[in-house]
């Protein structure tokens, strides 16, 4: 398991890395939705665990999607 983690890291950094290069991509970003979709997509890794998920009103922000969504992950 530390060792998909570290792989992921690793991924993550490289896909980071990438996307810093590139020019940012604004547009309107629903962030509930986003927080949303980070949520799910992280139910496997927080299975079995008590987690209290207390999120506020969140805005529709002008932003890049994919650096925001990885900032949530």
């Amino acid at each position: 398991e530390a060792c998909q983690r570290g792989g992921q890291l690793v991924d993550d950094l490289l896909a980071f890395s990438r996307l810093g290069r590139g020019a940012l991509r604004k547009a309107p970003v629903d962030l509930r939705a986003l927080v949303d979709e980070v949520r799910a997509e992280l139910s496997f890794e927080t299975q079995g665990r008590t987690i209290a998920w207390e999120i506020g009103t969140l805005p529709v922000v002008l932003a890049d999607a994919t650096l925001l969504r990885s900032a949530l992950r």
